[in-house]
């Protein structure tokens, strides 16, 4: 079980850990110390005195890699209120980052395994230099899959949506390129008992680059979805 949940540290190697310093100050322990109390990192041995409390590497890596998932999380929250090249005033996106379990438990993943390597390579300092190149690979392509489950999240992940928005978003990012939606209108049924939904957005026209406001209905069908013409009633 130990090797399971790597080295026991003290309080003072999780302050040099989390902190990155050889000479954690009091204020550092006091923190470390706080979240042991309260069980954010769990202890060895729940029934030791403070002066033997000691955690494992395991455990101090899930929540750092807690800690840095949320701030990923937060930063990607204020990115998604900028609006393209300042051309219209910011508007709420229609995904929720957060809020998609599949993608932050990936984060979770990635950064927990990212700070077990780094704390394995800590404690071998005569680690020979493949194995150093190693670490820093992982490293890198741990950057790089936040990177393509941001890209991600920016594009197909879109949790929550319903069947008509996800049709209507892909005939406007079609016919667009660009587009955001302002408003989703209920989805209806029209006299031929088609299902439809009107859709205020903006799209940047394609000859002059303006950024234009419409308010369309459009039809949806199980193949796809289609501007409704303007002489059809209903």
């Amino acid at each position: 079980m130990a090797s399971e949940r790597g080295r026991t540290l003290t309080p003072h190697d999780v302050a040099e850990i989390w902190f990155g310093t050889r000479k954690p100050s009091a204020d550092q322990l006091r923190k470390v110390y706080a979240k042991m109390q309260a069980g954010v990192l769990p202890l060895n041995d729940p029934q030791a005195p403070p002066a033997r409390w000691t955690t494992n590497e395991q455990a101090l890596a899930k929540y750092l890699a807690a800690r840095r998932a949320s701030k990923e999380a937060a930063q990607h929250e204020k990115g998604k209120r900028v609006g393209p090249l300042g051309v219209v005033p910011p508007t709420p996106a229609t995904f929720v980052h957060r809020g998609d379990k599949d993608l932050r438990d990936a984060y979770m993943n990635v950064w927990q395994d990212y700070f077990q390597a780094v704390m394995f390579r800590r404690r071998i300092p005569y680690a020979s230099r493949a194995f150093t190149r190693a670490v820093a690979a992982g490293q890198l392509s741990a950057v790089l899959l936040i990177g393509i489950l941001l890209a991600g999240a920016l594009g197909a992940w879109t949790p929550g949506r319903t069947v008509e928005e996800r049709l209507v978003g892909e005939h406007l990012a079609g016919t667009h390129g660009w587009y955001q939606v302002e408003r989703w209108h209920p989805p209806a049924t029209d006299d031929d008992g088609r299902r439809i939904v009107r859709v205020e957005y903006r799209y940047r026209d394609g000859d002059s680059h303006r950024v234009v406001h419409t308010d369309r209905t459009f039809v949806v069908t199980d193949a796809g979805a289609s501007e409704r013409s303007t002489d059809e009633g209903g």
